[in-house]
């Protein structure tokens, strides 16, 4: 079935999605396993009269996440693949200002020392762009996709909101 089928995500040179093409899809539903590490956004191209095609991300090695804006609609611009350190860069003061509370599993002496310690561990920054709603970031150690028959329910076994 193709909704176990997990591929990595294509990026252009300047970082840009090329596969999918996540443009103008809603975001849907958030999945977070913390435990895991894992984060997956479950997207719905709706323009034109359908079908739509459901495409999952998947974002493995979760480091963390921000995000402004979590509410429907969330429409993405598209995601960008970046260096970490550019994120702890335009972030600086929330990874400053949250270092004591945990939401890091890296110990960290300042912001040189983060970049240079994500940097080591091989983790990427992707910048989440909504056109409408979700807006933020992600730092973790690949983006994966896959494409799903029907929307991801939480209370639907069939199409569970799994991290598998």
């Amino acid at each position: 079935m193709a909704e176990s089928i997990w591929n990595p995500c294509q990026f252009f040179p300047d970082g840009f999605s090329e596969t999918p093409n996540v443009h103008d899809n809603f975001v849907y539903a958030l999945a977070a396993h913390l435990e895991h590490r894992v984060l997956i956004l479950h997207t719905q191209y709706r323009d034109g009269a359908g079908p739509y095609d459901l495409i999952d991300l998947r974002f493995a090695g979760l480091v963390a996440y921000f995000f402004d804006d979590v509410a429907a609609p969330s429409i993405l611009l598209d995601v960008q693949r970046v260096d970490a350190e550019w994120v702890v860069e335009h972030w600086g003061n929330l990874f400053l200002a949250r270092k004591n509370y945990g939401w890091l599993t890296i110990q960290f002496t300042d912001l040189a020392d983060l970049s240079k310690q994500l940097t080591e561990q091989g983790v990427i920054g992707y910048l989440v762009m909504g056109s409408c709603g979700l807006d933020g970031f992600i730092l973790s150690s690949s983006a994966e996709y896959r494409r799903r028959e029907r929307t991801a329910e939480i209370d639907n076994p069939d199409t569970s909101l799994d991290l598998a």
